[in-house]
């Protein structure tokens, strides 16, 4: 039996108090962090992994607290640069990723599709086969497609098929063609937010722009990296109506020299609503 999709807007305000004490928590985190003093008995190895587990929850709550606050270095994030910071030892990189940047895996047909698979290194063959299972899986009618895969194919491994949208890129895993390389491929250049939408080819990569068959993104892109490097000024984010509404990724690595490591990415929408000045569509 599958189940229908929540509303994501009821998906964000159900995780709103969760996501509300991370900044009460940020600063308990961060407290720790700088003492460097974590009494864990189990030893350093978990010390470790503690220590960058909190510096990356920290990061993210200092990068929404830039977001909301309209910080200008933080809105520059969304060109493709990062901020860094360091608590005693532990290295925290920010950025932020703009979701409609991204190939909008859910309302592409298939010539964008076939791009899309292309850019992930797929030969004909295999293309075939992804395209064509995709399709079927979202599709709505148990109609394969010459190279594609229904209810019959999937029945031997318990899987039925969403006949809908995926909420999810690991949800790629259950789809006929689609290996773990391919979906990792994937991953940095498709989203299957709803909301975004429509395409913003200001903040798209490379692969996204190729996929979506823009080649005026593409010079924009050029430019983009420019901005990046120093070359030119970068492109303002500062006006509300610009960012409000938009499903931003902010994706944080924190590392520390005895090992640990601990990545983060929390998918937030800013609404520009005083009591509730944002909403979280994913934390993973």
């Amino acid at each position: 039996m599958r189940l229908a999709p929540r509303d994501p807007e009821e998906r964000g305000y159900a995780l709103i108090a969760a996501v509300a004490s991370i900044a009460v928590f940020a600063a308990v985190s961060l407290a720790i962090i700088s003492a460097t003093r974590i009494d864990i008995a189990k030893g350093g190895g978990e010390v470790s992994s503690v220590r960058t587990r909190l510096a990356a929850e920290a990061g993210v709550a200092i990068t929404l607290h830039g977001l909301i606050n309209r910080d200008i270095a933080t809105l520059a994030l969304l060109d493709g640069r990062s901020q860094e910071l360091n608590f005693a030892d532990t290295r925290v990189v920010m950025t932020l990723i703009d979701e409609r940047g991204k190939v909008a895996i859910n309302r592409i047909g298939s010539p964008v599709i076939e791009r899309m698979l292309n850019e992930a290194g797929l030969d004909s063959a295999q293309m075939a086969i992804a395209r064509d299972s995709l399709i079927d899986w979202q599709d709505p009618d148990d109609e394969a497609l010459p190279d594609g895969a229904e209810a019959p194919f999937y029945a031997k491994r318990g899987i039925m098929p969403r006949n809908g949208y995926l909420m999810s890129i690991e949800e790629l895993s259950l789809i006929r063609g689609f290996t773990p390389e391919i979906i990792n491929r994937l991953r940095s250049f498709v989203t299957v937010e709803p909301d975004a939408l429509p395409f913003n080819p200001r903040t798209a990569g490379a692969k996204a722009l190729a996929a979506m068959g823009d080649t005026i993104g593409a010079v924009t892109e050029i430019e983009r990296k420019r901005e990046s490097a120093g070359q030119r000024t970068a492109f303002g984010f500062t006006e509300g109506t610009r960012w409000i509404g938009w499903p931003i990724t902010i994706s944080v690595e924190a590392t520390h020299p005895d090992h640990g490591r601990h990545h983060l990415e929390t998918t937030v929408e800013l609404t520009g609503k005083p009591a509730h000045p944002y909403i979280i569509r994913r934390i993973g």
